[in-house]
């Protein structure tokens, strides 16, 4: 049984009632965004996914039990991304999954040369080679195919009710586009996602054990699902929400929680990272790893890493203020059937939350948090699913509303800026018309056709 976060209730969610105001002119939306996406189509796809949304928050007010799918308007938005990010000008590890590939196509049989570690993220390419080349081009276009459609896929299937949201979160935040260089640790995450979500304990272990063998890092995510291996009651006797929300409305008790979290955050990542090694005593690649990202290897001061973590820190914090607001009794209530499952989700949060900010002091790569620094709006489904978004309009429902339109405004912003060293459309990402993704997608077909 997969989970299905929002439950069906008497009142209409708050950013159902928002997104549906704007119903009357949602045919206006999507023709003005598609006429955007003609010359600037990363923020062409802004308006289609806002498009997207009105209709499924349209039909949820409504009543309609027929899921709205928004097929065309989101193969355009799937499209859009893959092809943007298969214009990635190849950089350091990007080179070497070029050259596994390249290797790839001379084995024969069902050996994978040089990565026996970590061959999850080159088993498709290396089973499709024969059919798309050897062309780099082809390997970039069907590896970004392959994650952008499963998370695309992820948010359809597991949070029916705000999938465009989510995706419009996810593709407006700069690490999303990581996906080609960081490969196969955002691979792994094909996997990592759905052992959130399952139902079912075994299954989620062996999500975990499959994105293990795509990148090491998957294994600390253990700790995210353990409270799947308890009973409803006996989550609710552990969950410290409930046995200290008398304090959690002291102000003054809520900084001291945070600031000591803060100032403890090098002690608490050295004891993690401990715990991390020693579970993985069966497998010295995982303590290697730890060794060559741990350490404070770079000479960034913290203020410069503050300065630098602008959209995630805003992120951690909105969802902290949804979880530290949320009536987590009504959510027992509510969530009776899947509270497991939302507890997951709290304690894969705060597992990541420890770990940034131990990083932040402790010295070690921020890489370890890096789902949350790419793909955050999967954790957005813990802001929507609070008790504070339901119903009329709220306080709540401006911050949250606020924070979504920041960071698409910072997105935009951050990406004129010159890169170090991910460079998409040979450095002109948002002056770079439509065409040239048809054109690029035409070189890509050639290729296959060329090729077989």
């Amino acid at each position: 049984m997969l989970l299905k976060f929002i439950p069906e209730t008497n009142k209409i969610h708050s950013i159902h009632n928002f997104f549906s105001f704007f119903g009357n002119i949602k045919n206006f939306i999507l023709i003005f965004g598609l006429a955007i996406w003609a010359i600037i189509p990363l923020l062409g796809i802004v308006f289609i996914l806002t498009y997207c949304q009105i209709n499924v928050s349209q039909n949820k007010i409504l009543g309609n039990q027929k899921r709205v799918h928004n097929i065309f308007p989101i193969l355009l938005v799937l499209f859009t991304i893959t092809t943007y990010i298969a214009s990635f000008e190849p950089f350091q590890d990007t080179i070497v999954y070029l050259d596994i590939y390249s290797s790839l196509q001379k084995e024969t049989g069902l050996t994978i040369p040089d990565i026996e570690l970590e061959p999850v993220s080159f088993i498709l390419p290396k089973y499709l080679s024969v059919l798309i080349g050897p062309s780099q081009l082809s390997f970039l276009f069907l590896q970004s195919l392959s994650m952008n459609t499963a998370f695309t896929v992820f948010s359809m299937l597991f949070m029916p009710d705000f999938y465009p949201l989510i995706i419009l979160i996810n593709v407006t935040t700069q690490g999303y586009y990581f996906q080609l260089f960081w490969m196969r640790q955002i691979y792994s995450w094909i996997f990592i996602i759905p052992a959130i979500y399952v139902d079912n304990f075994v299954i989620a272990c062996l999500c975990i054990y499959v994105g293990y063998w795509t990148h090491k890092s998957s294994l600390m995510y253990i700790f995210g699902i353990l409270p799947g291996l308890f009973k409803y009651k006996f989550i609710n006797a552990l969950n410290p929400f409930k046995s200290f929300s008398k304090y959690l409305n002291n102000r003054l008790s809520i900084i001291i929680c945070f600031g000591s979290i803060f100032l403890f955050s090098s002690v608490i990542m050295k004891s993690l990272l401990d715990l991390t090694s020693s579970l993985s005593s069966f497998d010295g690649s995982v303590s290697q790893r730890i060794d060559i990202y741990g350490g404070g290897g770079d000479n960034y001061s913290l203020g410069d890493k503050i300065k630098n973590q602008i959209r995630p820190i805003v992120d951690y914090i909105i969802i902290s203020i949804f979880i530290l607001r949320t009536d987590i009794s009504k959510i027992n209530r509510v969530y009776s059937k899947t509270n497991r499952r939302y507890i997951r989700w709290i304690t894969t949060f705060f597992l990541l939350f420890l770990l940034y900010f131990g990083s932040l002091t402790y010295g070690f790569n921020l890489r370890i948090t890096s789902i949350f620094f790419c793909i955050p709006g999967f954790f957005y489904i813990i802001a929507l699913s609070s008790d504070k978004l339901d119903g009329v309009y709220s306080y709540d429902t401006f911050i949250f509303i606020l924070a979504i339109v920041f960071r698409m405004i910072y997105f935009f912003v951050s990406i004129t800026l010159p890169q170090s060293y991910l460079t998409f459309w040979n450095g002109e990402p948002l002056t770079t018309p439509i065409s040239e993704y048809f054109y690029l997608f035409y070189q890509f077909v050639l290729s296959l056709i060329n090729h077989n």
